[in-house]
């Protein structure tokens, strides 16, 4: 499966000092009310802020630029609250918005908010509905297929 990123949420640049400040920008012009800052060791940056989803309900999250940005992808950690289990989450606690595969090192921390918002948006019908809307990038067992196909009627 492919993803389609707004042009405007790519990075030009793809290391160094250069990089950070466009990922800052990206971020203020997408999601004002996230910061970035650099960190140390293991860490590159580190991007904070709330999310609201329909139902009005907000999460606080955390995404974790590790040392090798933009290489891999960025871990999404929830702060604050701990989801319940659901089939896309790591057993970690942390979110599953896309496969390594997908990630390229044109994204920018951006997209991870963007793609984590769709997430928290399906995992609150996960817990009303016990499914999880939309495509799907895994397999599941029978009786989650069969849940799923009965709600998508």
């Amino acid at each position: 499966m492919t993803i389609k990123v707004p042009r405007g949420m790519l990075a030009t640049t793809v290391s160094g000092n250069q990089r950070f400040q466009e990922e800052v920008a990206t971020l203020g012009r997408y999601f004002p009310g996230f910061t970035l800052r650099r960190s140390q060791g293991d860490i590159w940056a580190d991007a904070a802020g709330t999310l609201r989803t329909f139902a009005d309900k907000r999460y606080q999250i955390r995404i974790i630029l590790g040392s090798n940005f933009p290489h891999t992808v960025p871990d999404i950690e929830p702060v604050g609250w701990r989801p319940k289990s659901n089939p896309h989450m790591y057993p970690s606690g942390n979110l599953c918005v896309m496969r390594s595969s997908q990630w390229s090192s044109f994204m920018t921390t951006a997209v991870m908010v963007a793609k984590a918002a769709i997430w928290l948006n399906k995992y609150e019908v996960w817990l009303d509905k016990r499914y999880w809307p939309g495509s799907e990038q895994h397999d599941h067992n029978m009786i989650y297929n069969l849940r799923k196909w009965w709600h998508e009627l």
